[in-house]
């Protein structure tokens, strides 16, 4: 390969390049076969008709077979982006090769139609979609060819044929076509509209419409051979002249070479270019040629050698152009002089000292854009001397750009025959080459550039493992179907082999694909080293290894994946099937008898049954007991629901609750015989209590009797049950006889309950006047709702914390909560005026004089600073005094010596006395707000710290008497331990003399 600057052709404003991508390919084409090459390098397809089908050939672009296969009335071949080959039937089928020759996907246009043209487009997002224009003048389109949905564009004009027509996808995807001297846009769903453009010709028709590759621009060829060169928005950019090139050119090659330059088949070997600016150049070839349009040229093959003609690329023409005074330029220049060992190298570098970094792009870039090696090598050097040069280096794009041209270079061989250029490389993406690569079978070649390449795992080496595992899955169905039976284990392990350092690649999908090939032997083998579970389970029910399946679900501790399995065995197998399965295991039992319970709740007694769980057994005949109605003509499934519960809970050995179930049974036997009786439609049946109530209300001795001694009822049960039904039945002379007759209970609070809640005030009152406890008083009180009389009541009989419950219990009724605030209020000041008479009254009996005498003895015993502090009248801080109790100082304070008051006498004596001392505290509080005026204590901040500092004191003391206690006997112990082992030293020393 090669790229020198002899043999670039300037045609303005851009200029052309040769490069003999390869040679000695042997192309057998001729004007009687149809050729199409696949875009990005790709490969070529040839089909030479013979007498009943066509004869179709795909080769690499550098000559080598890949495939053959026949194909029938073949009307016209494509390459789509994708790699694959379409090719278009005449009756309206479309097939979808791979390059190897495999059929991939095929669809149906139209049932009945024929072919006459078709156009091939490329959308957006990466689809290749196909338009036929069929014999009636109808034009069909279908936006992908891998997923068909075909639409067709409605008549304008059902006798005319279009002249010329294309698709355009710069914006949507619309269908622009020309009938007559009429410019017609047609879009999916859109009825054609009449373009009005005032530039087209009124003369002649249009017989050629091409855009660009991406669709941004488009060249209209008319008769008169004028090229009419228009943007996506329909506006005209260029008009150019064909009449230069003769009448040998071939009006339907019309093609794009780049942006600025179309060329055309000019007899059938040259080819023919005018730029935009109508400048022209002819190349002349020794063979047939066929041309193609590229993203960045034309390729052009003939019999032996394959060329693409691509516009110069930016930064080749500024590092290589004559007379370049770009930084790229001259530090090539400076790379040659010094491997030439000329002077000058310094001086060229010093120019572009400031500019260093663009020279060094410039130079990268235009060695990426060069096929021949010689030249990229040149450059390269060239970028490592700039590089060098620099004072911040960062060889990231160095490293990136070389590792490209490496792979580029690679896949030029011929053997591989992929010629990426490095702008195709670019738009084509690493990933893509690695699938066009497994596309072509080369395996190896695909892994290492993945790894080379750093491409995302998911993409390069998972994708090609997949691709190759499911190609060895092909072969071994192919050996199969041939009557040669594969070593599947040998196969599996081959596979495993390739798998294990890709933990993330499943074998799950290869199983499936090995299932769907009938080679169930091989997919079960692979399942066994599948690590996602929910794959393996769901690829065991499609081989129909239920059991396994359903084992493993219930293994997995994942309730999701058993509901899963047990939905596909309940639509795909029988009852007694899954029955037999899920006995086996447990906790798909559970889960299978929750389903029976609203589905098939016979069935799940069944199943029960199978599996002597009496448990379950007794739970379902009481809750189907339980749900069956009650009949009064006949209970004799309910009852037969709770004799069979009794059974099972024998058999369970719950005693206990099986005579439970068996009185309940009994319980109805006996109410069924009472459905006519009056108002026992509306009683529990379930209830003893509710049955037995209602005997009493309504006087069925007899029953109630009954009743009493079938279900064993205690004494006190009963008796509660009667004085309620009397009091729900407003039988208030037998609750009042009752209450006379020999007590069953010691308290008379049921009846009184029952009096208030059934509304009978005066019977409850007399019940009340008959208790003897205050507080039962004051709470059959509030049962009738008198919180005032409570209230009332308490304060009587000086129940304080009875009324601030009262108060707290009513604290949101406006109406109660004023008067009982003021009970309480009253209440309380009369409780303390009671403890102020009791601290007045004087103390004479032997334990206060024994509080009297400790108190003088401790007072001696206080240390005479903090009694100067307490008792000074200097306003001086008040402090915690130990075990001040009482005395002179406390005296002093209270009151003046003169006083009569003997408040420090219920001070000293807050040890022994918890409520005199709080009793004491309140009325020296009171004291202080009432005699603040006259002086009685010099110091108000001790009345709010009193308790504060004598329990403090005594605290005090106690501590530092323990204290001094511990330090004794920690000393004595250590002193004993010395003289110990003095002690034993000695003896020691005597013993060894």
């Amino acid at each position: 390969m090669k790229s020198e600057i002899r043999d670039w052709k300037y045609l303005s404003p851009v200029k052309i390049r040769s490069n003999i991508l390869f040679k000695n390919t042997c192309y057998d084409i001729s004007d009687k076969c149809l050729f199409a090459s696949s875009p990005y390098g790709g490969p070529v397809a040839i089909a030479v008709p013979d007498t009943s089908f066509w004869s179709v050939m795909i080769k690499t672009s550098s000559g080598k077979k890949l495939s053959t296969f026949k194909a029938h009335n073949v009307h016209s071949m494509y390459w789509t982006r994708c790699h694959r080959l379409v090719i278009v039937n005449i009756r309206g089928r479309v097939l979808v090769y791979t390059p190897l020759g495999k059929l991939k996907y095929q669809f149906i246009i139209d049932e009945e139609i024929t072919v006459t043209e078709t156009r091939i487009y490329h959308g957006g997002v990466g689809n290749t979609g196909l338009a036929v224009l069929s014999e009636n003048n109808r034009i069909y389109a279908v936006n992908s060819v891998m997923e068909a949905i075909p639409w067709r564009i409605p008549d304008v004009a059902k006798a005319s044929h279009p002249s010329a027509w294309n698709v355009l996808t710069s914006v949507q995807v619309t269908i622009l076509f020309v009938i007559g001297n009429a410019f017609y846009a047609g879009m999916q769903g859109i009825a054609p509209h009449l373009l009005d453009l005032s530039w087209k010709f009124d003369h002649g028709e249009y017989i050629n419409i091409v855009p660009n590759w991406d669709s941004s621009r488009m060249t209209l060829l008319h008769s008169s051979f004028v090229v009419q060169i228009i943007d996506s928005d329909f506006s005209l950019l260029s008009t150019l002249s064909l009449l230069t090139a003769g009448d040998s050119i071939v009006t339907s090659s019309l093609t794009w070479c780049g942006s600025e330059v179309l060329a055309l088949k000019r007899a059938r070997q040259s080819l023919y270019l005018i730029s935009l600016c109508s400048e022209t150049h002819v190349y002349d070839f020794e063979n047939y040629v066929e041309i193609d349009m590229e993203l960045d040229g034309i390729k052009v093959f003939t019999t032996n050698e394959v060329v693409l003609l691509s516009q110069v690329p930016d930064a080749v023409g500024d590092v290589l152009g004559v007379a370049s005074a770009e930084p790229g330029a001259i530090l090539y220049e400076a790379s040659e002089k010094l491997i030439e060992g000329t002077y000058g190298v310094y001086e060229y570098i010093n120019m572009i000292e400031d500019q260093m970094e663009k020279a060094v792009q410039q130079c990268l870039l235009a060695a990426a854009h060069q096929f021949d090696t010689i030249w990229q090598k040149k450059m390269l050097r060239a970028a490592s001397l700039g590089k060098s040069l620099l004072r911040r280096q960062d060889a990231s794009q160095f490293v990136d750009i070389c590792r490209v041209i490496r792979v580029l270079n690679f896949l030029r061989k011929p053997y591989i025959g992929m010629a990426l250029s490095f702008a195709q490389s670019e738009e084509l993406k690493m990933s893509a080459v690695v699938d066009r690569l497994t596309d072509l079978g080369q395996w190896p070649l695909a892994l290492t550039i993945s790894k080379y390449m750093k491409v995302p795992s998911k993409n390069g080496i998972y994708r090609v493992l997949a691709h190759w595992a499911l190609k060895k899955v092909e072969m071994a169905k192919a050996a199969k179907e041939v009557g040669k039976m594969p070593d599947f284990k040998a196969l599996s392990e081959t596979i495993v082999s390739k798998f294990t350092n890709y933990p993330e690649v499943s074998f799950a999908d290869v199983a499936m694909k090995a299932a769907g090939a009938n080679l169930n032997e091989l997919a079960e083998l692979l399942l066994d080293r599948e690590t996602c579970l929910n794959r393996q389970v769901e690829m065991l029910m499609k081989l129909n290894k239920t059991d396994r399946a359903l084992a493993k679900a219930a293994k997995s501790q994942q309730p999701d994946l058993l509901h899963y399995v047990l939905t596909y065995l309940k639509r795909t197998q029988k009852k007694e099937v899954i029955d037999h399965l899920v006995l086996k295991l447990p906790q798909v039992l559970c889960l299978y008898q929750d389903y029976l319970k609203e589905e098939a709740p016979r069935h799940l007694l069944a199943l029960y049954m199978q599996k002597d769980d009496f448990a379950r057994q007794s739970l379902y005949y009481l809750k189907e007991s339980e749900s069956t109605p009650w009949n009064p003509f006949d209970n004799k499934d309910k009852v037969e629901g709770l004799l069979k519960a009794e059974m099972s809970l024998n058999k369970l050995r719950e005693h206990t609750t099986a005579q439970l179930a068996a009185e309940t049974a009994e319980l109805f036997s006996i109410c069924e015989t009472l459905d006519k009786k009056p108002d026992f439609n509306d009683v529990d049946r379930t209830s003893v209590r509710c049955v037995y109530m209602w005997a009493v209300g309504h006087r069925e001795d007899n029953l109630a009797e009954l009743l009493r001694k079938k279900f064993k009822l205690t004494e006190k049960a009963w008796y509660m049950w009667k004085i309620e039904s009397y009091a729900r039945n407003k039988l208030w002379h037998h609750l009042e006889s009752l209450f006379r007759s020999k007590k069953v209970l010691a308290s008379h609070m049921p009846f009184i309950e029952a009096c208030a809640s059934y509304g009978n005030e005066s019977l409850c009152r007399s019940f009340i006047g008959k208790l003897t406890n205050p507080i039962d008083v004051v709470e059959s009180l509030l049962l009738l709702e008198k919180p005032i009389e409570a209230a009332n009541y308490a304060a009587e009989k000086k129940l304080f914390i009875v009324l601030e419950k009262i108060h707290a219990r009513y604290r949101g009724n406006k109406e109660v909560v004023p008067v009982i605030a003021q009970i309480l209020d009253s209440t309380r000041k009369m409780m303390e005026e009671a403890s102020l008479n009791m601290l007045l009254k004087p103390e004479s009996t032997t334990i206060s004089r024994i509080r009297e005498r400790r108190r003088e003895r401790i007072l001696r015993n206080s240390d005479q600073r903090i009694r100067s502090i307490l008792g000074g009248l200097d306003g001086a801080e008040l402090r915690n005094a130990p075990a001040l109790e009482g005395g002179e100082c406390f005296r002093n304070l209270v009151s003046p010596s003169e006083t009569s008051i003997r408040i420090g006498y219920a001070i000293g004596s807050f040890l022994f006395d918890d409520r005199e001392y709080y009793l004491a505290l309140d009325h020296s509080l009171h004291l202080s707000s009432l005699h603040a005026a006259v002086g009685y204590f010099l110091h108000p901040r001790l009345h709010l710290g009193l308790n504060l500092l004598s329990y403090a004191g005594a605290v005090v003391q106690n501590i530092w008497c323990f204290i001094k206690e511990s330090l004794m006997v920690a000393l004595s112990f250590i002193l004993f331990n010395a003289l110990f082992c003095a002690f034993a030293l000695i003896v020691d020393k005597c013993c060894l003399l």
